[in-house]
């Protein structure tokens, strides 16, 4: 794919990922979201459950976070939680993903999308959700 066919792709809606209003990853909750999940791989704790055939390798949360934890910092992402927020943050978390193992991407992709539930959950709550 050209950078054309990428651009052409994109279009001009100002989202990351070309998918307009149902990106949610360029929208308010992706850097939040991608923030908290680095959070419970430092701390090697969750409050997302898991989905439904458990966290990858079997060993509960704290055995996968160490696992993917690893595997991303060989991929050198940059694991503190301010990173989520640097401009590309999300971007270059996201690209690294494609270094580590199937099983590793859809349990951080189960944690990230858990966490954007519940960020826009209590925005709904509190009547602040951006429609």
């Amino acid at each position: 794919m050209t950078r054309g066919d990428r651009q052409v792709g994109l279009g001009t809606s100002g989202d990351a990922f070309g998918f307009g209003a149902l990106d949610l990853m360029s929208g308010p909750y992706g850097a939040k979201a991608l923030s908290c999940v680095l959070l419970d791989l430092s701390r090697q704790d969750t409050s997302v459950a898991p989905p439904a055939d458990g966290w990858p390798g079997g060993a509960g949360w704290r055995g996968f976070a160490a696992d993917a934890r690893r595997e991303l910092e060989e991929q050198e992402v940059e694991l503190a939680e301010r990173a989520a927020f640097k401009a590309g943050g999300l971007k270059r978390f996201l690209n690294r993903l494609l270094g580590i193992t199937c099983s590793s991407q859809a349990g951080l992709f189960h944690a990230l999308s858990a966490h954007i539930t519940r960020l826009e959950e209590a925005d709904r709550e509190a009547g602040t959700m951006d429609n």
